[in-house]
């Protein structure tokens, strides 16, 4: 059981470094998804929910650039999340945990059990598919997350976003249509991927939206996409101005 007993020491070893973050009351995230959530930023203490394909590249970039300004961030279950991934994406690998619970993450008391710890001793935890709360463990989880200001990101992939129903999710980011770019005629390779996401949730996010997004972009970014690239992704959709959002 190296992964739960790794996760009950690192509260105690982070407890003095996260402190600084720990006075802020919302999380950062990158200029280019801050349209994505209220205030453009991750509220302590909150869920967020992400479902579809392309849901963990997303993830991870909503948890970016708190771990760049000095957040600890740990990932549990997911499996398929690596280094390279994450280098990618621009995170400081110094502040981040992979916990990866392999087979014993089909346990739910061990899966609970290692969720606790790290919620209390994390700024942002990135929860993988694999791993359901519900029940009394996700009402003790979210108590946690209150008590500590630990913000929660789960990357839902093709499951349901009642999953994760219990842990209140204060935004919901729904992955629903997405379409790679570069292919022609069987021809090229892939360059970028564009995605239709549908936003919800309670409170400030309580009003249905959707934005288009590069997920990522040619170079690699992810990014809501600028108005005037809308009408290239064939959606077919009505999507928000960015620019607005931004503005206000």
């Amino acid at each position: 059981m190296v992964a739960l007993e790794t996760a009950q020491v690192l509260p105690d070893r982070l407890d003095a470094a996260s402190g600084g973050a720990a006075r802020e009351r919302r999380f950062p995230v990158e200029e280019a998804l801050a349209p994505l959530l209220p205030e453009g930023s991750i509220r302590r203490g909150a869920a967020v929910v992400v479902g579809g394909h392309g849901s963990m590249t997303l993830a991870v970039a909503l948890a970016a650039e708190a771990s760049r300004r000095g957040s600890w961030v740990a990932a549990v279950g997911t499996t398929d999340l690596g280094v390279a991934a994450l280098a990618e994406r621009g995170v400081d690998l110094g502040r981040w945990a992979l916990v990866d619970l392999s087979e014993r993450g089909r346990d739910r008391n061990i899966a609970a059990d290692v969720l606790g710890a790290v919620v209390g001793g994390f700024d942002l935890v990135l929860v993988g598919r694999a791993i359901r709360v519900d029940g009394a463990t996700a009402r003790r989880l979210v108590a946690r997350m209150r008590e500590h200001g630990t913000s929660v990101i789960c990357a839902l992939g093709n499951a349901s976003a009642d999953t994760a129903a219990g842990l209140q999710p204060e935004v919901r980011l729904m992955i629903e249509q997405t379409r790679w770019t570069g292919i022609d005629n069987g021809h090229g390779r892939l360059l970028a991927r564009q995605a239709e996401v549908a936003i919800g949730g309670r409170g400030a996010a309580s009003r249905p939206r959707r934005i288009a997004m590069w997920l990522p972009s040619e170079d690699g970014r992810v990014a809501c996409a600028d108005p005037t690239q809308v009408s290239d992704f064939g959606f077919g959709r009505d999507f928000e101005d960015v620019r607005e959002r931004r503005a206000s």
